[in-house]
């Protein structure tokens, strides 16, 4: 039995600093949590796709962040966001955008045997957006004679996201599951108001392949499948089947690498439409 489970509390081990503190526009909670005390700050580039809405013409908003985690104990993790955010195209010196603060706890984990030594791992999600950035009216910029939004990246309202996340780790993969509720204030609605027209859920299911695992370095693809069901036709999202992909990296315990594409299936013809991301991040931990 001890020869069994040993494979898979290395592989625990690997996870202690996988739990991305920064999930991208279309990426997923994992339930992870670290097993250790932890503190660490980390950067961001993303590229979004965006498409003016006259002449239907490519344009790009690049988003650049900054990032800090903190991990009490194992059953909590805290982590805040903020990104800087430049249009393409455009005679435009960037806005701040909506400064995201995330929040973990761990509700239920176990070890067991089946088949496979498996480790189940559940836990209560709670996001803040701060409605820092700029709202939609304001966030409009020419783009030869049509024009390109910053929104829904920036929105400059506040949003709740409540959800559920729950894993199964086994010795070589891992798969996750999360449902979370966005709820989106916007001009006419102050935050925590309950009126749902303008919120969304999304659903996420994650895949990793432990491609290879060692003291000093880790690597892991990933691929993602992403649902976003709003409400109403006036929710801040629109309906999206979203798939990415990517890898992870840890080296010497203390740098963590993660780059991922997501291509959204769904083109609508919508200001609110954002296509395909590029998300690369690092982390260094403490």
């Amino acid at each position: 039995m001890r020869k069994v489970i040993l494979p898979i509390v290395i592989v625990l081990l690997t996870l202690q600093i996988c739990s991305f503190a920064v999930p991208p526009y279309y990426g997923n909670e994992i339930p992870i949590i670290s097993s250790t005390k932890q503190f660490s700050f980390g950067f961001t580039f993303l590229s979004y796709e965006k498409y003016t809405i006259q002449s239907e013409e490519e344009y790009f908003i690049y988003e650049l962040g900054v990032f800090s985690k903190y991990i009490p104990n194992k059953s909590v993790e805290l982590s805040f966001y903020i990104p800087y955010l430049l249009m393409s195209n455009v005679n435009d010196y960037g806005i701040l955008g909506d400064i995201k603060i995330f929040s973990k706890f761990a509700l239920f984990s176990d070890l067991f045997q089946f088949i496979d030594t498996i480790y189940f791992n559940n836990s209560l999600v709670v996001n803040v957006s701060l409605a820092t950035g700029e709202k939609r009216e304001d966030g409009y910029r020419n783009i030869g004679l049509d024009k390109g939004l910053y929104y829904p990246i920036s929105s400059g309202y506040s949003d709740l996201d409540i959800g559920i996340t729950s894993g199964l780790v086994f010795t070589y993969f891992s798969f996750f599951t999360s449902v979370v509720f966005i709820s989106s204030s916007s001009k006419t609605e102050p935050p925590l108001a309950f009126n749902t027209e303008n919120d969304s859920f999304k659903v996420g299911f994650t895949s990793e392949i432990f491609l290879f695992t060692s003291k000093n370095i880790s690597i892991k693809p990933f691929l993602e499948l992403t649902l976003i069901i709003p409400v109403s036709d006036k929710s801040k999202f629109l309906n999206s089947n979203v798939v990415g992909f990517g890898i992870w990296a840890k080296i010497v315990d203390s740098f963590v690498l993660k780059a991922g594409y997501y291509q959204n299936l769904n083109k609508i013809i919508d200001e609110r439409y954002v296509g395909n991301i590029i998300s690369t991040s690092f982390e260094y931990r403490f």
